[in-house]
């Protein structure tokens, strides 16, 4: 898996992130899933949302809250993540940004580039957390960064 992330820059599953797209990386390396039609993925920037995360990035870094990011995006009209993608997002309004959709694409490791996998979260005690520490993967940038300054 590490290889596959990491070396191949690919995109090991899920949705992507907002302000990334699935793209296409040629046929399966597997012969039958390449039989079955299956192509490998990995993720661009969307140039239709990652201006705004990169700007959201941008902001934080010149030490505005999550707060008034969030009211700023509300005031110039830019769609929020399930309002971007209503058919991904049926169960959400997709009305406004909400502090936490800030505050989590900020958390999110993904727009620094990096790939993480088996990271769980538990809260029994702190034994387990220690565990979990050793177990989560994050491994050198995979795929092109939202995080950083702008990409020419």
């Amino acid at each position: 898996m590490r290889a596959q992330a990491e070396l191949q820059g690919r995109h090991l599953g899920g949705r992507p992130p907002y302000g990334y797209r699935l793209t296409d990386a040629g046929p399966h390396p597997n012969r039958a899933h390449a039989a079955w039609g299956r192509r490998l993925h990995r993720l661009e920037p969307d140039p239709a949302t990652a201006p705004h995360v990169r700007w959201i990035f941008e902001q934080r870094r010149a030490g505005r809250s999550v707060a008034s990011i969030a009211r700023a995006l509300n005031d110039n009209g830019v769609p929020c993540p399930s309002g971007a993608d209503p058919a991904r997002n049926p169960h959400r309004s997709g009305r406004q940004w909400m502090l936490t959709t800030v505050a989590a694409i900020l958390a999110n490791p993904r727009y620094t580039g990096r790939q993480v996998w088996n990271r769980q979260r538990t809260d029994r005690d702190a034994l387990l957390e220690q565990k979990r520490r050793r177990s989560s993967s994050c491994h050198q940038p995979c795929t092109r960064s939202l995080a950083t300054a702008r990409q020419s």
